[in-house]
């Protein structure tokens, strides 16, 4: 409600030669953490002693957590292939639920995912939802918005991929 008239209100004041463009950034994130911890293996039975089904054949168990996710251990690297990993997955995007736009501009830029398209006023007069899907169709991402289109939106998704905060 407030967007639509935050627009008539532009309208209204800015010199009329002047063009309006509005375009809507959504911006999600994406953390990731390490864990790495030290498991023994106890073997339950021996070689020519072993009596089916009484117990599994080996136990293992957790001895240590070596690397606790406070730890900074992700490279940078892993940061840019999973940014780059993103760009790949996504296929499409949809608006409102029903528009699936499949022409889309991705890139990585650095440790960020950026994905952008373009929404006419054709396609829809106002814009409630955003998702990005992958190529089955399974939705990635949702985010609920309000947007009004005149003339036509670029919607620009960045999703910055960023170690966990210990």
């Amino acid at each position: 409600m407030y967007k639509r008239q935050v627009l008539y209100t532009i309208n209204k004041i800015k010199p009329a030669h002047i063009v309006f463009i509005n375009k809507p950034l959504t911006v999600t994130g994406m953390t990731l953490d390490e864990q790495v911890e030290l498991t023994d293996i106890e073997w339950n039975y021996k070689l020519g002693a072993w009596g089916l089904g009484l117990l599994p054949f080996a136990t293992s168990e957790i001895k240590e957590v070596l690397v606790v996710p406070a730890q900074d251990s992700i490279q940078e690297s892993l940061l840019n292939s999973t940014a780059g990993c993103i760009i790949n997955t996504v296929a499409s995007a949809r608006v409102n639920g029903t528009t699936v736009i499949t022409s889309l501009t991705k890139e990585a830029q650095g440790n960020t995912a950026v994905i952008q398209y373009t929404v006419t006023e054709e396609q829809a007069q106002e814009v409630t939802q955003l998702e990005l899907l992958d190529g089955s169709g399974n939705v990635l991402t949702t985010s609920p918005v309000y947007v009004p289109i005149s003339g036509e939106a670029v919607f620009t998704h960045k999703i910055p991929i960023e170690e966990a905060e210990g």
